[in-house]
């Protein structure tokens, strides 16, 4: 990581555990990442397009963004190993990590690299001022086809209008494999739940 790390300074981990997948699958996920084709219609992407707040009162952003990542890391390995989340055939990655000392925000994104679910945590001071952190979750799929079928990055393009569910796998397994991971305890914020066109 970059800086001092100790608050008063920005920084951003660069160093994570590579993807392990097949040679065409893990390619095509660095372009879909990019693309994001069922993201593209508003209204078509309701159905897997999941936003909740999360309120952490015991940590504060920088402390808080670090714990995320830890949790992203802990979900990985919960998911390969087939411990109550996925199937143990899912493949995720901790795919970014940074804090910004400016702003007092920080960012984690975790990909679902089968599927290409997304899922990204904005940490940032609750308005007011007061003690700890809030965090925006956002999670969404990025495309019709599974990545495993070939050339899925390119032909979920013109699939970008059929619209899909995720059955509920955002909101139900992924969002609160992170937030029951943390070790800074994270509660929804009532009323916060929803997906958004």
């Amino acid at each position: 990581m970059e800086g001092k790390n100790d608050g008063t300074e920005s920084w951003k981990q660069k160093d994570f555990k590579p993807i392990r997948l097949q040679g065409y699958v893990k390619l095509q996920v660095h372009i879909q990442k990019y693309l994001k084709p069922a993201m593209w219609l508003p209204g078509l992407r309701h159905p897997h397009n999941w936003w909740e707040t999360w309120s952490v009162a015991t940590a504060e952003p920088e402390v808080c963004v670090r714990d995320m990542g830890r949790a992203i890391e802990n979900v990985a390995i919960a998911a390969e190993s087939s411990e109550g989340i996925g199937d143990g055939q899912m493949v995720f990655q901790l795919a970014s990590l940074r804090y910004c000392a400016e702003e007092g925000v920080g960012y984690a994104k975790m990909i679902c690299a089968r599927w290409l679910d997304i899922v990204e945590l904005k940490v940032y001071k609750p308005e007011g001022g007061g003690e700890g952190s809030e965090v925006a979750a956002h999670g969404y799929s990025t495309g019709f086809l599974p990545l495993k079928v070939p050339l899925a990055c390119l032909i979920n393009i013109p699939l970008c209008f059929i619209p899909f569910s995720d059955n509920k796998i955002i909101r139900n397994t992924w969002m609160p494999g992170i937030r029951n991971r943390l070790e800074h305890k994270a509660f929804v914020q009532e009323g916060s739940e929803r997906y958004k066109l």
